[in-house]
């Protein structure tokens, strides 16, 4: 009997179908690793919040006024700095479904919202030089995305930390920030709100340094 030889096109063929189908694998696991991570991370940040709304509960009943103004700042450093490094891991990978995605959002935004109450309240009951900033962007907007970065500019310049910004997509389907769209009438974008004021449109970094020092002059970048 003679025994037929296998075109190299059909084992070639076999070859790159099961690399292909390795490589989906591979990639299918290593997002559900990286979304598990993510779910994991706004699980911890959110019971952070949750934390520090309790914790200034007893501290009001403690009546301790330098001790919870001492408290709640270093806490809202460690808030803020989770809370930033957990949106620069808030991306929308190929292959995650929209509806998913757009619920990771959300939940981002919440906990971004309870950062700046926070950070207002810190500012409100005690002596400090925080500037906080409502940043209301849209998604796939050229003049949004160099508005982000004269803002992160303007974040890294000031070596005191001080400076707070709080971004937040003025479309996405979330009611918290629909009332904040509503209560500071923001119809375009980009938006910022500084101090309950509304400065509408692209401002260079020259003009977010006068609007930010009239705020507060003690931020590290002011003359």
């Amino acid at each position: 009997m003679v025994r037929r030889k296998k075109s190299p096109y059909i084992v070639a063929g076999v070859v790159s179908f099961v690399i292909f189908i390795l490589g989906f694998l591979v990639g299918f696991t290593m997002l559900d690793v990286q979304l598990e991570d993510l779910r994991l991370e706004m699980d911890r940040n959110e019971l952070e919040l949750k934390n520090i709304n309790l914790e200034l509960t007893l501290l009001d009943k403690l009546g301790d006024g330098e001790k919870l103004c001492s408290y709640l700042n270093e806490r809202i450093e460690y808030i803020d700095k989770k809370t930033w490094e957990l949106g620069n891991k808030i991306v929308n990978p190929e292959g995650i479904n929209q509806q998913y995605f757009d619920i990771l959002a959300r939940r981002y935004s919440v906990s971004l919202i309870e950062d700046w109450i926070f950070s207002n309240e810190l500012s409100e009951r005690c002596d400090t030089n925080r500037v906080s900033v409502l940043y209301f962007f849209e998604k796939n907007s050229d003049l949004c995305q160099s508005q982000g970065y004269v803002l992160d500019y303007l974040v890294e310049k000031d070596k005191e930390n001080n400076l707070r910004i709080f971004a937040l997509d003025k479309d996405l389907d979330e009611p918290a920030i629909q009332i904040l769209v509503q209560a500071y009438d923001i119809e375009k974008a980009p938006t910022i709100v500084v101090e309950g004021n509304r400065f509408e449109d692209f401002r260079t970094k020259e003009e977010l340094m006068v609007i930010f020092c009239a705020v507060n002059k003690n931020l590290s970048f002011c003359e």
